[in-house]
């Protein structure tokens, strides 16, 4: 019996479980508080992702249509509360106004390839957990104007030189994983 346990309690060291930083859930619970992001009928909270290990969220929000500038999502996603502050708040003081300027339509639609997603950056076997496992990213493809274009974006876009670009890369993580 002794044996056993002695047994078990060696299989266990070194997996020590990870856990979800603390900032994340306090940082969604303030921007709800504070009423950073108002639902709608294309926005509104749903039900907690716990997992699995430190992957998840405590008020994901599913996104059709972003609020402020009224382009909808490609195919609907889940995010943070912040997370959709800063991209509705991008999509108006950036996207729109750099799609109007550069191709004389609005963005009526943001194409995108998905956001929550428990993974490590680049799908790594080991190192740091990617934003998509906590839903505070998303990797935007392209866009549709109201005009019908469809203007897509992609590794061969230069962040820097792209319209779309926003200087706050802690906000928009623009070229953290893999660009």
């Amino acid at each position: 019996m002794v044996l056993a346990v002695l047994g078990l309690a060696l299989a266990a060291c070194g997996r020590v479980q990870e856990q979800r930083a603390a900032w994340r859930g306090e940082s969604e619970r303030q921007c709800v508080q504070q009423g950073l992001v108002q639902p709608s009928p294309g926005v509104r909270v749903t039900r907690a992702i716990d997992g699995p290990g430190v992957c998840g969220l405590e008020l994901p929000h599913r996104v059709e249509q972003f609020s402020r500038s009224s382009a909808r999502v490609s195919t609907p996603v889940v995010m943070t509360c912040p997370m959709v502050a800063s991209m509705d708040r991008w999509l108006t003081e950036v996207v729109q106004p750099a799609s109007v300027a550069h191709f004389q339509s609005p963005v009526v639609e943001v194409t995108t390839a998905g956001t929550y997603n428990c993974r490590r950056i680049l799908n790594r076997s080991s190192g740091p957990m990617s934003e998509h496992a906590f839903a505070n990213a998303m990797d935007v493809t392209g866009f549709v104007l109201a005009d019908g274009r469809r203007i897509r974006v992609g590794r061969n876009t230069a962040p820097a030189t792209s319209p779309w670009f926003w200087q706050n890369e802690r906000t928009m993580g623009v070229g953290r994983e893999g660009w």
